[in-house]
């Protein structure tokens, strides 16, 4: 999160996009929304997906319920985003445009922490290998990860 608050960031995101897919998950702040925010809402429009939950939706926009979030966040911003909100599936966010997607709920939870990071991985390789976004394919591996089916491969 650090290097988000440096201003040259923005000239590098911007130069990138021109050949590449620039992709942006904020993660949540230790010190709070309050002055990490500015940074975030000035990176927005040299990206062209931004991968926030819900909760990180709401805290950049500033609004008090997903449906309004949505509604600002097309207002004011010409990035596409794929909002995670875990059990209840995902929102994918355009500027003309927003879709829900459902995904089957994991009834062997073993561990939450990295579902995001490993939704993100499977919305992006989708899009590398396929050509196209596969929502469902996201869905499958953040519940792989949360039921525990990768940790025999990765160890961390």
């Amino acid at each position: 999160l650090n290097g988000l608050r440096r201003g040259n960031l923005k000239v590098l995101l911007e130069s990138l996009n021109e050949d590449n897919v620039i992709y942006m998950d904020p993660g949540w702040p230790p010190d709070g929304w309050k002055s990490f925010r500015p940074q975030i809402r000035s990176l927005l429009n040299s990206l062209d997906w931004f991968l926030p939950n819900e909760a990180e939706l709401i805290a950049v926009t500033q609004e008090t319920s997903i449906s309004s979030a949505v509604e600002s966040f097309q207002r004011d911003f010409r990035s596409n985003a794929m909002v995670k909100m875990g059990s209840e599936g995902s929102l994918m966010i355009s500027r003309e445009s927003s879709e829900e997607y459902s995904t089957e709920r994991s009834e062997n939870v073993v561990d939450t922490i990295g579902a995001g990071d490993s939704f993100n991985a499977g919305f992006i390789y989708s899009a590398a290998v396929k050509g196209s976004y596969d929502v469902d394919l996201a869905h499958r591996i953040a519940r792989d990860w949360i039921e525990g089916r990768y940790r025999e491969k990765i160890s961390l």
